[in-house]
């Protein structure tokens, strides 16, 4: 947080608020263009402090930038992988909760940017999987009929990926969960 004082000492402190809710007529103007910072996750704020080191009109560029460009969401692939007998790309999800509709609309769109940034002419159409813990089959369904890209929904369970030679010798998730809560 020093850091980020001395960056910008004229700053008014305000919460981030989402980007649809700001447009030009509503924007706060407070400090100039100063309030611009907060239009950004903080993550993106630290490595532009870090970057920057100090210089705080190539700070603003950067923000200014991040805005336009529409870098200030953080998404990642979980896992990529190339499947060398089918000669694609696999780009793998991992959700370690119930499964929701949004996901398969989020590979999706992972398929899609693999797709335009590495797949080649020889490659086929990339694949797409979706590992949840817990999944309803009928929202699942009509969740990957709603697309048109190829992909896959899978539920896991915890027990059954641990070895049974190894499942005397590990703590059982409850054992975990009741030390925590002591």
């Amino acid at each position: 947080m020093r850091y980020f004082y001395e960056m910008y000492p004229d700053a008014v402190i305000c919460p981030q608020v989402e980007d649809e809710l700001i447009t030009d007529a509503n924007r706060p103007q407070v400090v100039d263009d100063l309030q611009i910072i907060f239009r950004i996750p903080w993550g993106h704020n630290k490595i532009i402090l870090d970057k920057c080191k100090g210089n705080s009109a190539k700070a603003l560029f950067y923000i200014r930038k991040t805005i336009e460009n529409n870098w200030n969401t953080e998404k990642f692939i979980d896992m990529l992988f190339y499947n060398t007998q089918r000669h694609c790309y696999v780009v793998v999800e991992i959700k370690t909760g119930k499964f929701d509709s949004s996901y398969a609309g989020q590979l999706g769109t992972y398929v899609v940017a693999v797709n335009h940034q590495m797949k080649t002419e020889a490659d086929n159409p990339t694949l797409g999987l979706l590992i949840c813990k817990d999944m309803d089959k009928v929202e699942a369904q009509y969740a990957l009929e709603s697309t048109s890209q190829p992909l896959d929904i899978s539920s896991y369970e915890l027990s059954k990926l641990i070895p049974e030679e190894f499942r005397g010798s590990m703590p059982t998730i409850e054992e975990i969960e009741a030390e925590l809560n002591e």
